[in-house]
């Protein structure tokens, strides 16, 4: 997991060690009294931090299974069960872990005590937690997140959000006998909107030149904003960090030494093959610079008004929003960070961070004259990548920029 750049970043082992202890305090949940909720990755988990209620991601664990080359074994035990192939490799991923009769990663997910899915993302994530509460028996509460057309949600979509923010803790009261305080509440606002804001500062460290580090990085570190949203630990290990970072800067250190290229990547990784693709990218002297999916943690979160807050926060994340908004973002990532060169995935898992794919590319054509180059894969089951054949395409990709240069 650890790439030869990457290693060099000392705060590694403290992430490692927060990553640890946080899928280490599952264990001891149930006897400690604290309920597990299963939560989808763009989700207001302030409410549940605040309430003591511990969120556990399962897109984590699948990435987890991912990088650590599990997908595939994975897939073919839900497989075995009437699961389609051609569902999103995490779902495949985090249900065959439940039926896989080996040694799971970290010892397989916890049993949750309540499911809570928002379809921001997608609908399969929907289904992949209707199925699950097949499987344990347990509550489900869906927040129904409407699509946001333009640069901001319809006050009547914030409303009809914040009014299912709000039946989600009368649930959570009900349920648990716990009751929401909302100066605990804003006070885990508060760890939240320091957090994304210095996670949005390390990320703008990739606008100097030569880049001080890369969004392959960034994938490994965002881990904190992720699971960490909400406490003083993600803010403390940002701050850490960002003062690393500094250091680089004031030394000129160049991640890639022979930095030609400065690239835009869109839609999720390759988890199985970061390091193939950072050592593929910097042998052609290309510098992975920005990428929505990094940028799309960075919140900004006003602790006056938590529940209204969170509901524009969570309804724009970026697949939630039209192609036009989507665009204008990645033309604001390209004109920050200096790009002259983008990588649109085609995700064959993710629908939703692939809609509009060609879409986008064309516009980005007409405002930037640059061509973009598309990949056909998937982030999680290496069944569907090739490496050469990508190889064969970056180098086509690269005659093309090197004829038309920026």
């Amino acid at each position: 997991m650890e790439m030869q750049d990457l290693a060099k970043i000392p705060t590694v082992a403290k992430l490692k060690q927060m990553s640890q202890d946080y899928y280490d305090s599952f264990q001891s949940a149930r006897e400690r009294g604290i309920p597990v909720a299963y939560v989808t990755a763009v989700y207001p988990v302030e409410i549940l931090r605040a309430m003591d209620i511990l969120p556990y991601y399962p897109e984590n664990y699948a990435v987890i299974c991912a990088v650590r080359k599990m997908t595939e074994e994975l897939s073919d035990a839900a497989e075995a069960k009437g699961y389609a192939r051609d569902l999103c490799a995490y779902a495949r991923a985090g249900l065959g872990s439940v039926f896989y009769e080996k040694s799971n990663p970290l010892g397989g997910m916890p049993v949750p005590d309540f499911l809570f899915p928002c379809n921001t993302q997608c609908n399969t994530l929907t289904k992949w937690f209707e199925v699950t509460r097949k499987i344990f028996n347990i509550p489900l509460l869906l927040l129904d997140a409407p699509f946001v057309r333009g640069t901001s949600p319809y006050q009547h979509s914030l409303d009809y959000f914040v009014a299912q923010l709000k039946e989600l803790v009368v649930f959570l009261q009900l349920k648990t006998g716990r009751r929401l305080d909302i100066d605990r509440l804003r006070e885990v606002l508060r760890y939240s909107a320091e957090g994304c804001k210095l996670w949005n500062e390390v990320l703008d460290f990739a606008q100097y030149k030569p880049a001080p580090w890369t969004a392959f990085d960034a994938y490994i570190h965002m881990a904190a904003i992720v699971t960490h949203r909400g406490t003083k630990a993600c803010v403390e290990y940002y701050r850490e960090l960002k003062s690393f970072l500094e250091k680089r800067v004031s030394e000129n250190y160049a991640c890639v030494p022979t930095e030609k290229y400065r690239f835009y990547w869109d839609n999720i990784p390759l988890w199985f093959r970061l390091r193939g693709q950072y050592d593929l990218l910097a042998s052609y002297g290309i510098v992975l610079l920005a990428s929505l999916y990094i940028h799309s943690w960075a919140y900004n979160f006003d602790t006056q008004d938590p529940f209204r807050s969170l509901a524009e926060n969570y309804l724009s994340v970026f697949c939630n929003t039209d192609i036009e908004n989507r665009t204008s973002l990645i033309l604001g990532l390209i004109n920050r960070y200096r790009l002259n060169g983008y990588i649109f995935l085609s995700n064959r898992s993710c629908k939703a961070a692939s809609f509009g794919a060609y879409d986008i590319i064309h516009r980005l054509i007409q405002k930037t004259g640059k061509p973009g180059l598309v990949l056909e894969a998937d982030m999680g089951d290496p069944r569907f990548f090739s490496q050469d054949e990508f190889k064969v395409k970056l180098e086509a990709y690269l005659e093309v920029l090197d004829s038309n240069p920026l």
